[in-house]
């Protein structure tokens, strides 16, 4: 087996990806704009819903996210994403960041995809969200426990406060419909919408509503485009793991050499998705391979998943070594299963830039 510096660094350019589409750019979802000569190709393709392309392809992506799952279940995977058009859905493994239980987070997320979610009786949290009154379904962010229920029948019940301005309004012959704004389930409505696709409109889901959210998305429309050239297409699974119908993918690698400070360095531009294990390996690469373990790089961070970040663990249940114990058959690096499976300390930083040199690190981020 080649354990040469070049091959543990091909090795950790790799990603697990499902589907794979050449002609298409499947990562990242958001904001994606296709060559404008393959989209009419695409949407003939797989935009109508009962063409035979878009069937096998919905299928195959079924059995692929099954797999994924069930993979994750059984701690073979620790970690994996699904990128859809206006969400990314992230899965962990029990033991990952001291949680004890599978769990998810969705991040960005709008009041109507948190409506469906409660429409299908999957309980959920949004810990990042500060104001009780302003969302019903948020915790006041200090706890992650109990989970708060969705509500399913759709009714709710008038406070005294909200009936106070019918009554006034009544008395002097007028009605409620005269006055929109005083419309509390409108107010309510308006009140939720502020957080949508806004960092703190992450969405929490852990132990048994894990299995229920992970039924929703593998038959939601919601996770994909009606229109543009990638309509019908499912959304891009990532893995650092191999799984059922996925393509190993490398990322796009660039070498060049660029002078500073009147001293050549060796330029390594990577581009598409670099999962956190592949970045501990190329720092672990590097702090290797070069001398005295010099070496720096710069980011690019997909702004609509920083929010997996800001995200608080509740209290581990058990010792880390028992997390780590679990998930050592996963594929990746003792080290990194380590780092993986402790509860992290604060907010985790979204790093934008790191200086390494022996054996020290001088990082820049943001929060």
């Amino acid at each position: 087996l080649d354990s040469s510096p070049q091959a543990r660094f091909h090795q950790q350019c790799l990603v697990w990806m499902h589907p794979h589409l050449p002609w298409l750019r499947l990562f990242p979802r958001h904001g994606t704009l296709a060559n404008a000569s393959v989209g009419k190709e695409a949407s003939s393709l797989f935009a109508d819903p009962a063409s035979p392309a878009r069937a096998a392809l919905q299928g195959d992506w079924a059995h692929s996210f099954r797999s994924l799952y069930q993979l994750l279940r059984a701690r073979q995977c620790p970690y994996f994403y699904m990128c859809a058009a206006s969400f990314t859905a992230l899965f962990r493994a029990a033991g990952v960041a001291g949680m004890a239980d599978l769990h998810a987070l969705l991040t960005p997320t709008t009041r109507g995809l948190r409506q469906a979610l409660r429409d299908e009786g999957i309980a959920f949290t949004m810990p990042l969200c500060t104001s009780q009154e302003q969302m019903d379904e948020t915790m006041d962010g200090t706890s992650q426990s109990p989970l708060i229920e969705a509500k399913t029948d759709g009714r709710e019940e008038n406070t005294p406060e909200e009936e106070e301005p019918v009554t006034w309004l009544e008395s002097l012959g007028l009605s409620q419909a005269d006055f929109p704004s005083l419309n509390p389930t409108k107010s309510k409505m308006l009140d939720e919408s502020r957080e949508d696709r806004r960092p703190r409109s992450l969405v929490f889901v852990e132990r048994g509503e894990t299995q229920a959210l992970f039924n929703f998305l593998l038959n939601s429309r919601a996770c994909i485009c009606p229109t543009g050239p990638l309509a019908g297409v499912p959304p891009t699974l990532l893995a650092p793991v191999a799984f059922h119908g996925a393509s190993l993918r490398s990322l796009k690698v660039r070498q060049g050499w660029v002078k500073q400070n009147g001293t050549e360095l060796h330029m390594v531009e990577l581009s598409g998705p670099v999962l956190p294990s592949a970045l501990h390996g190329l720092c672990t690469l590097f702090g290797s391979s070069q001398e005295n373990g010099a070496f720096s790089f710069v980011t690019a961070p997909e702004s609509h998943t920083t929010a997996f970040n800001a995200f608080q663990p509740q209290p581990a249940a058990a010792p880390a070594a028992f997390a780590t114990e679990a998930l050592k058959d996963c594929g990746l690096s003792l080290h990194f299963v380590q780092q993986m499976c402790t509860k992290p300390q604060g907010p985790t930083p979204v790093l934008v830039s790191v200086q390494a040199e022996e054996s020290g690190y001088d990082v820049s981020a943001c929060t």
